[in-house]
């Protein structure tokens, strides 16, 4: 009988404090704004972009370029901050990946270039990827 009363004490404690995490997790989330959208360049390009905003934080992001080989959508390159630094993640067709390290000038200066550099710049990133996607297909 000791057994079952000490038992439902632990279970309902345990359940107090889950409760208590589940609202407090929810509290700090709706603190933040996620804006999400998708950006068609092409018909066979699109821009997707991450942006997480927070009150008296920098905004975290990510932009990233699609391309659509054959009838499948692929992460080509990234622009992100999410190793607390901004950088450009290169992908490559094979499955690596290079970063470059940008010198931090602003979370939102870096968005805006980076949506600009992506725009202006798909047609050779898309191009060296299907390169690379040919190449890395004969190979295997």
């Amino acid at each position: 009988m000791l057994d079952h009363v000490l038992s439902s004490m632990l279970r309902l404690y345990s359940e107090s404090r889950m409760k208590g995490r589940k609202r407090k997790v929810q509290h700090k989330y709706s603190e933040r704004e996620l804006v999400q959208y998708q950006e068609m360049l092409t018909h066979q390009d699109r821009l997707r972009v991450w942006i997480v905003k927070q009150p008296k934080r920098f905004p975290t992001f990510s932009l990233q370029l699609e391309c659509l080989f054959r009838d499948r959508w692929r992460p080509v390159i990234r622009y992100d901050d999410a190793h607390g630094r901004p950088h450009i993640d290169i992908l490559h067709a094979d499955g690596t990946s290079e970063k470059i390290w940008l010198i931090d000038r602003g979370r939102h200066n870096h968005i805006r270039e980076a949506k600009q550099a992506l725009k202006e710049n798909f047609a050779a990133y898309r191009s060296r990827y299907q390169k690379e996607l040919e190449k890395w297909k004969k190979k295997k």
